[in-house]
């Protein structure tokens, strides 16, 4: 058993945290494991492990301490399978000995268990651990075993020879066979060394009844009688030559074995590197796993998992990072001879699908994937990698209910896979929900600091903001992270970046004049973007001319049309995505979304607007954003009970999430039902629907709070006010309402709470300080310090 936890205080936790944080890739992960181990925060200390294995790939450390925290959690299978992976490292350490040991007992394993914790124990017999192992499921200590003494060889000179009368006694027969080897012939070396011959033993019996004894005649060596030959001379050679080829085929068979064990040994170091590098997640990472499959099949071109690490890489390099034809035939042709072998491997099936998937056959992959999942669960396994290329093409296909179940269950599987964190935030975003998309992909950037994708998805995120603020900076320090040329980046990666850099120009200069002064010099000191529009103009056009590396990228089209909408050209916007959609009707599904965003927000448009998702979707009929966007394009058609209709078949399900829809309805229970109770209900399901999305959820409790004012509950307003206020001390809105709230109040403390309010207010960062709000609370603010100082005049 290991040792007692070593109990940590909090301060020496944050201290190891904030260690792991600023070098991950240093030894600080594993005091920190066994922090959180002791501290019984088993998914954590997992996390943690599962890094110091990635870093130690070759040390058996993160592998035994991961042993321990499945078996602290009694998942003793998984922790079997981590103690034998470290005891092939290292066969004869003792704790690995000992764990594993003690994992095998536990699984019934008990003639295997023994035998290695007695292993253990004979490497050391005062270990206290492994002693108290045994105690515990009962098992001896081996005793050690006795010491053994090498007698010191005695000499002593040959007896002078005897001739007896009578011969040894028949009755020690080995006393005679002992004698008869010194029986040599005369001439030959006597022995320097033998040991003393008993003496005959004689009786005057035995002397009285036998014969004398004849003195041995000396017979000359060219007399003596030629032994027989046995063969002749061709069979001692034929024996020799025998002998020569068994020696021969034993050494040969050695050495082929030999060599075949180091070979086996090679690949299997190329396949776990190619693992690795699939968790990186970047062009570079995956031309590794291309190289390491390569040498693989160099060694043994039978390899099943080669041929389908490198099918699953060339297949994200030609559909994601623009790998070209070559990728795409190398991907095919990897995919089409590891289905020919009976051996599955799930990224055989992850290439098959993304290739279907890129080439316009969607609904087919989606299919054969779904299926081979469900059988995978059926057989209780954990397909996460499965799970994860499912949900990525549901979300292509626009069915973002079901590619959530898929991603989330994944999610679940490997929680420390930046790929699957990345894909979730795509799908938040989809969803409109880019506050969600912010948070996950900030959490696939804890597992991977540098993931690009990551850092592209957030600051695109950032940038679809109604009002980013402060985000501008923290966009800003992602593509100045992505163009700095150190991360390696695919083509179409590069040029997106570019492309997202045109976007950031054109939403701060557009935005600039509404900020505050000190945050209009905080955002040109640290995003580089200035005042002078002609001087931003330019930099705009530098940077889409840089994204022309990629230019059969649609998304770079999507990009330039929200950025066309940021200038306040909604008509050329929408030019671009109609021309993206002509030139590839197979986009995915959110492609048609953008568009019929835009068609929303002109004035006007609401036909065109709805006949886009009425065709949007027949594609996609399973798509939740589509009925809140057309019931917004109703609800500007004063089409009302249409627009209510939509949405509660939106929200019927039970089992589906789609706190935007229930938002919308709420509002019109609200601003055209007056079913104030309706509205206030539905208004709390969308705040715990949205979960960790802190924005979103303090959106609607703000929209909670006016309906409770609506309904005359004033105290119940203010306290939903404040709430907001505590939990999310940035939401402007917030203060404003409440304080409204406040000042038309008869309520003599509301007079004291709202002056605390407007002072607070104040400590509200200068990026959240903006239009009709921002002065309404200045104003205040301005009234507060008058009315003190004229207090302050009367006492005088």
């Amino acid at each position: 058993m290991p040792p007692p936890p070593k109990t940590v205080t909090a301060a020496e936790l944050s201290k190891l945290e904030q260690s792991f944080a600023a070098n991950p890739t240093s030894e600080a992960w594993y005091p920190l494991a066994e922090a959180y181990l002791a501290m019984g925060r088993h998914m954590e200390a997992m996390v943690v492990c599962r890094r110091g294995a990635r870093i130690n790939a070759n040390s058996p450390k993160p592998r035994l301490l991961l042993a321990e925290v499945y078996l602290a959690q009694g998942k003793e299978a998984k922790a079997k399978e981590e103690a034998e992976a470290a005891l092939q490292m290292v066969p004869n350490d003792i704790a690995a000995l000992r764990l594993c040991g003690q994992v095998q007992m536990k699984l019934g394993e008990t003639e295997e268990g023994t035998a290695k914790l007695l292993a253990a124990a004979r490497a050391n017999l005062t270990d206290m651990q492994t002693q108290a192992v045994l105690a515990e499921w009962g098992i001896p200590l081996p005793v050690p075993p006795p010491m053994t003494v090498q007698a010191e060889p005695t000499f002593s000179l040959p007896p002078s020879p005897s001739f007896s009368s009578s011969p040894p006694s028949p009755a020690n027969p080995q006393v005679v066979a002992r004698s008869l080897p010194s029986q040599r012939p005369v001439g030959a070396e006597p022995s320097p060394v033998s040991a003393p011959m008993p003496a005959p033993v004689s009786s005057p019996r035995a002397t009285n009844s036998m014969p004398p004894t004849r003195r041995p005649q000396w017979v000359p060596p060219e007399e003596e009688e030629e032994p027989k030959k046995r063969g002749g001379p061709n069979m001692a050679l034929w024996t020799l030559v025998f002998v020569l080829v068994g020696v021969v085929a034993l050494v040969a068979f050695y050495g082929v074995g030999r060599y075949q064990k180091a070979k086996r040994q090679e690949v299997n170091n190329h396949l776990r590197s190619a693992l690795e590098q699939f968790k990186h997640d970047n062009h570079v990472a995956y031309q590794r796993v291309v190289d390491d499959a390569r040498k693989a099949l160099e060694l043994d071109e039978s390899s099943v998992a080669a041929h389908a690490y490198l099918a699953y890489a060339q297949a994200i390099r030609w559909g994601e990072h623009a790998g070209g034809d070559e990728a795409l035939r190398e991907a095919e042709k990897h995919v089409a001879v590891a289905k020919q072998s009976s051996e599955a491997v799930s990224y055989t099936y992850m290439a098959e699908a993304l290739l279907d998937y890129y080439r316009g056959k969607g609904q087919q992959a989606e299919a054969a994937l779904a299926g081979l999942v469900q059988k995978h669960e059926n057989e209780g396994k954990k397909p996460a990698m499965l799970l994860m290329t499912l949900g990525t093409l549901q979300m292509g296909l626009g069915d973002l209910d079901a590619a959530s179940e898929s991603l989330e269950k994944a999610q679940g599987f490997a929680p420390d896979e930046p790929r699957v964190h990345a894909m979730l935030a795509r799908l938040a975003r989809q969803k409109g929900n880019v506050s969600e998309a912010k948070r996950l992909y900030e959490l696939a950037l804890k597992y991977e600091r540098t993931h690009p994708d990551s850092l592209i998805g957030r600051s695109w995120a950032m940038l679809e903001q109604a009002d980013p603020g402060l985000s501008y900076i923290v966009a800003a320090e992602d593509l100045g992270k992505l163009l700095g040329g150190k991360l390696g980046l695919s083509t179409r990666q590069e040029a997106m970046s570019h492309m997202l850099h045109a976007l950031l120009v054109a939403r701060i200069s557009a935005d600039m004049p509404m900020f505050k002064s000190e945050f209009q010099e905080s955002l040109e000191s640290r995003t580089g973007v200035g005042r002078d529009k002609a001087e931003n103009a330019r930099k705009i056009a530098t940077a889409e001319d840089a994204a022309r590396i990629d230019s059969q990228n649609p998304e770079l089209q999507l990009v330039r049309a929200q950025r066309l909408a940021a200038e306040g050209d909604v008509d050329g916007a929408i030019k671009q995505m109609n021309q993206a959609i002509l030139a590839q009707p197979s986009l995915p599904i959110h492609f048609h979304i953008e568009l019929a965003r835009l068609w929303i927000r002109k004035e006007a448009a609401s036909k065109e607007a709805e006949e886009v998702l009425r065709k949007t979707q027949l594609m996609a009929p399973r798509n939740p954003v589509i009925p809140v966007l057309r019931a917004q394009v109703l609800l500007a058609q004063r089409k009302v009970d249409e627009a209510l209709s939509v949405l509660q078949v939106a929200t019927a399900s039970p089992t589906t999430k789609n706190p935007e829809a229930k938002v919308l309805l709420a509002r019109v229970f609200r601003d055209h039902k007056k079913d104030y109770s309706k509205a206030i209900a539905l208004y709390t399901e969308a705040a715990f629907e949205f979960g960790k999305d802190k924005t979103n959820v303090a959106q609607a409790h703000v929209e909670l709070g006016i309906t409770h004012e609506k309904a005359g509950d004033l105290q119940k307003s203010k306290e939903v006010y404040e709430q907001v206020i505590r939990e999310n001390y940035s939401f402007e809105r917030a203060y404003c309402l409440l304080g409204d709230v406040l000042e038309v109040s008869t309520e003599a403390q509301d007079k004291e709470r709202l002056q605390k309010l407007t002072a607070s207010y104040l400590s509200v960062p200068a990026w959240a300080q903006q239009g009709e709000c921002a002065a309404k609370m200045q104003k205040r603010s301005a009234a507060n310090a008058a009315n003190a100082a004229n207090a302050a005049n009367a006492v005088k």
